[in-house]
């Protein structure tokens, strides 16, 4: 009997303890699901990638065939390359006039650049991604200037070779072919149809649609094709991101150039007219399935490349280095960039499917960030890629784990939207990424961000995310004008920076206990301004830029409410001036006191702290519930004995 009334009063303390507690807590375990990998019918590419094998020949066995599943809703294979049958033809028509297109448009320069994508090692085009790099990745590889071979050599003298062996490692390890998908799904290259009547040229070729360089011809392209016609996934595109994946790994500094060169390679395969952009897409679905489970695969022997590629870059080329804080420009060239990037990855076909999936994280996905993002968790990282990701519905792309949505180019540029409160604590001490880092893209949803540790983030994007801000530790940059989303912003610890020209919007309350504000002023309407109420405490540092003409009284910070003072102002740049906290406003003052006077109390009491707001006491909250509610299941306990 007594065991049933302790059954009754744990299950009560348990659903008060969920009654009582803030709605983010128990959210939380439900959010996590949107994160979790969904298993194909090969199982889990990150498990089964050593499967793709000439002797495994089905979707449910090989699982390069399996996550290309979805051309099979296009096309069916036929006895040969040349009578499959249509299963779509207008997606199929648009996929050859398309590639059609993107061939005859070509300069003689991009037919030229084909031809060597065509004959060259895929290692060679993706180091191209390294710019700047390029001379002193030759000469402290011993990789040389032989464009026919790639051969890294060991030695003092060569400190890059394991950054160099990853990117031959890529290439050449276990199962990374395509010829067993190119055999299942048999679908002609764009040089075997007949653009006009959208029939397969069964005998001969349509030569136009390859291009014709002096003194070569068209037979090296028709070398490289004509063993079996079949185009369906790009080899060569498999190779370049293969290979790029690796070098990106290696190089993570130079993340974005990587990808966006590995995209312009696969694009070639196109302009050379020897494949189609689903050819391309293909190839680049398998090559991030591949890499990423090469990467997470832990217990490979060989996993000790992945590291060591890092490192070797890292203290050859980018110990000193500490990355800059990004500015407006970064972030529309970025932009601009991401349409592109995002344009190779679907060829504007039109989505066909269904529009409102949700984005899948495949298992093992997150390992590709590992270096390009540091100071974030695997289940961050994750969340990176969900955030990121591309819409549903085009073809081919909506595999079942969700390979064909990554867009690794935008999650190298952190979350797309805070699903959940984010907090990120960054260690400057390890460099690079983990000293400093911005994040470009515009992120929306209700989650909060909290910065502890000792580096600097810089957000850059329109950011609409609505649980605040919570710096701790480190320095948060507010770059945009609406960089740190649409909540309250809270500072106890750490410093809180503006490199805003004109307004610094606050749309929510700003409560300052410790840290640093730092507010840049090159403009008289330079001004942080908060919507909301302020509290203010900790330090004020005005950074005035040179040649700034200041109007004695300027407003640099502007509130609804102000209520407290600093406790320490700094004025750098501006000789005789000081702040002052006047009329619920900071102001720039000539010759005034050397601390601010105390604001006026607010006639509207300001807002709970965003600490408090954002949910981040809730574990206090769960505890203090379940322990007043324990404590009174003991005493109706004592009463019944």
């Amino acid at each position: 009997m007594r065991k049933r009334r302790l059954s009754r009063v744990l299950a009560l303390t348990l659903a008060c303890s969920m009654l009582f507690a803030p709605a983010g807590a128990v959210a939380h375990a439900e959010e996590d699901s949107v994160i979790a990998p969904h298993e194909a019918a090969y199982g889990y590419f990150a498990d089964t990638y050593r499967n793709n094998a000439d002797s495994n020949t089905t979707p449910e066995t090989n699982p390069t065939i399996g996550i290309l599943a979805g051309f099979s809703d296009l096309w069916k294979t036929g006895s040969d390359w040349h009578n499959g049958t249509k299963l779509n033809a207008s997606v199929l028509d648009y996929n050859i006039k398309k590639s059609y297109e993107i061939a005859l448009s070509r300069t003689a320069e991009e037919a030229q650049k084909a031809y060597e994508v065509e004959k060259g090692l895929a290692q060679r085009i993706a180091f191209e991604g390294i710019g700047e790099y390029k001379d002193q990745f030759i000469e402290l590889s011993g990789i040389g200037t032989n464009d026919t071979q790639w051969s890294p050599r060991k030695g003092e003298k060569y400190p890059l070779f394991a950054t160099a062996h990853i990117v031959r490692f890529m290439r050449s390890a276990t199962n990374v072919s395509t010829s067993p998908s190119k055999r299942y799904f048999a679908y002609p290259r764009p040089y075997r149809w007949n653009v006009n009547t959208g029939e397969v040229i069964i005998s001969g070729y349509e030569a136009s649609v390859l291009p014709e360089i002096d003194p070569v011809g068209h037979q090296p392209f028709l070398d490289d094709a004509s063993v079996s016609g079949c185009g369906f996934p790009s080899g060569h595109t498999n190779a370049i991101f293969l290979t790029s994946y690796g070098l990106a790994y290696g190089f993570p500094w130079k993340f974005h150039e990587i990808m966006m060169n590995a995209a312009e390679g696969g694009n070639y395969r196109i302009v050379a007219g020897v494949h189609s952009c689903l050819d391309v897409m293909g190839g680049r679905m398998t090559a991030t399935a591949l890499s990423a489970s090469i990467f997470a695969d832990k217990e490979n022997g060989n996993f000790s490349v992945m590291p060591a590629a890092y490192e070797a870059a890292y203290e050859t080329l980018f110990k000193d280095v500490v990355p800059e804080v990004a500015t407006l420009a970064d972030y529309e060239e970025y932009q601009k960039n991401l349409d592109l990037f995002t344009y190779y990855l679907t060829y504007d076909f039109e989505q066909i499917g269904d529009t409102t999936q949700a984005m899948r994280v495949p298992k093992g996905a997150e390992s590709v960030l590992e270096t390009r993002l540091p100071y974030l968790t695997d289940e961050q990282r994750r969340y990176v890629i969900y955030t990121t990701g591309l819409e549903s519905g085009y073809p081919l792309l909506d595999d079942a784990e969700g390979w064909g949505r990554v867009n690794y180019y935008k999650a190298a540029a952190g979350y797309g939207a805070f699903v959940t409160d984010v907090v990120v604590n960054m260690d400057a001490s390890k460099g690079a990424f983990n000293a400093s880092d911005n994040w470009l893209n515009d992120i929306s949803g209700d989650g909060s961000l909290t910065l502890q540790g000792t580096g600097r983030l810089g957000l850059a994007g329109n950011n609409t995310f609505t649980g605040g801000v919570n710096v701790a530790g480190g320095e948060l940059v507010m770059i945009s004008a609406n960089g740190l989303g649409a909540g309250n912003v809270n500072v106890n610890g750490g410093i809180l920076s503006e490199t805003v020209d004109g307004i610094a919007m606050i749309t929510g309350d700003f409560a300052q206990t410790k840290g640093t504000l730092k507010l840049t002023v090159d403009s008289d309407d330079d001004i942080f301004n908060i919507a909301g109420n302020a509290t203010l405490g900790g330090k004020l540092v005005v950074e005035v830029a040179e040649g700034t003409k200041l109007a004695d009284g300027m407003v640099v910070l502007s509130a609804k409410n102000l209520n407290g003072s600093f406790a320490e102002v700094e004025v750098i740049g501006a000789d005789g001036y000081t702040a002052e906290v006047k009329d619920n406003a900071v102001m720039l003052l000539k010759g005034g006191a050397t601390q601010p006077t105390k604001a006026p109390a607010p006639t509207d009491a300001p807002a709970e702290t965003p600490a408090v707001q954002n949910g981040n006491n809730t574990v206090l909250y769960v505890v203090l519930a379940v322990v007043a509610v324990a404590a009174i299941a003991v005493v109706v306990l004592k009463k019944r004995k």
